[in-house]
């Protein structure tokens, strides 16, 4: 007895199967025939690469480099680009095209140090390569007061002080994409945002100092501000990994505080009122100009209380 085995019949494909010798074929759930007029198709790679509209399907590695600082330093390492490989640039804001942020652009040559050099990813080819699983997420190693000097690939490490995690460490290659962070890290705040797949959480802490952990300098590890809970990270947690850079604004010394505007440029916290703090400001229809003499002090109630309040002008609106 002979048997005809139709395309959809056919076992599937696995990674572990794939070869070199392998030609890709389109199949149709519903076509019944053998017949090649039948709704199942042979597809060769690059037309495969079409149809999902994938422009980085062939490439063996997503991104070729360590990150580039910004968009000069990415021109003047053009030796070290391989034609159709993909470059991260963290301040892009030197392309025109990009306000703000980080871009990653496809190599194109030849080696002019110019941005026609190069292709810009659009936003799915960027979601395409954030959602890069063996890049941007870990499993948690060690939840510790004191931090190994290394941590295994693929894996992250949390230290924690006081009930609060102070410092995360990374893995190598992670590592080679967070020192192009540490370079701009004087000029842009640089925000960690980690979601917690198993908790289902979403935690955000700024960076506050990048620096490599051990000697060989093969490891970063990046201390936080203490807004991270240590609860909120357990070993074996899946962890996804986002850093965001936005423009550090040069902070002016004045505060809005209950509605009056306090130089506070010298407190220990910029957001609180401190004798010898002046300020000025309207109250209903007057405008004020004091000086903090004595706390603790609530505005606008405290403000002609003379044991707290030196008044220097208070006249009524014109």
């Amino acid at each position: 007895m002979s048997f005809e085995a139709r395309l959809t019949d056919r076992k599937p494909l696995t990674a572990a199967m794939a070869s070199e010798n392998l030609v890709f074929y389109v199949v149709d759930q519903n076509d019944l025939t053998e017949h090649p007029s039948g709704s199942s198709y042979r597809v060769s790679k690059a037309e495969l690469k079409a149809i999902l509209g994938v422009d980085l399907l062939l490439n063996e590695k997503f991104v070729e480099n360590p990150s580039y600082a910004d968009i000069p330093a990415m021109l003047a390492d053009q030796a070290n680009q391989t034609p159709g490989k993909v470059q991260h640039v963290v301040d892009a804001t030197g392309d025109i095209t990009v306000v703000a942020g980080y871009a990653y652009y496809e190599y194109l040559g030849p080696a002019t140090a110019s941005l026609i050099n190069y292709r810009k990813l659009s936003a799915s080819e960027v979601a395409l390569l954030q959602n890069n699983t063996g890049f941007t997420t870990f499993n948690t190693e060690a939840v510790s007061e004191a931090l190994a000097e290394t941590v295994a690939t693929s894996k992250i490490s949390f230290e924690y002080a006081a009930d609060a995690v102070t410092k995360v460490l990374f893995d190598k290659v992670f590592t080679a994409h967070l020192q192009a962070f540490n370079s701009i890290l004087a000029t842009k705040n640089i925000e960690l945002v980690l979601f917690n797949r198993t908790k289902q959480k979403t935690l955000i802490a700024t960076v506050t100092a990048f620096a490599f952990s051990n000697v060989d300098n093969l490891y970063y590890e990046a201390s936080v501000a203490s807004t991270i809970d240590k609860d909120d990270v357990s070993v074996n947690d899946v962890i996804e990994v986002k850093l965001d850079v936005s423009i550090k604004v040069p902070y002016t010394g004045i505060t809005k505080i209950s509605g009056f505007w306090f130089d506070t440029k010298d407190n220990v916290n910029q957001n609180a009122i401190e004798v010898g703090n002046t300020f000025n400001g309207w109250d209903d229809d007057t405008y004020v100009v004091g000086k903090v003499i004595s706390l603790p002090v609530v505005l606008p109630d405290d403000l002609y209380d003379d044991t707290k309040i030196k008044l220097a002008i208070n006249a009524p609106a014109l």
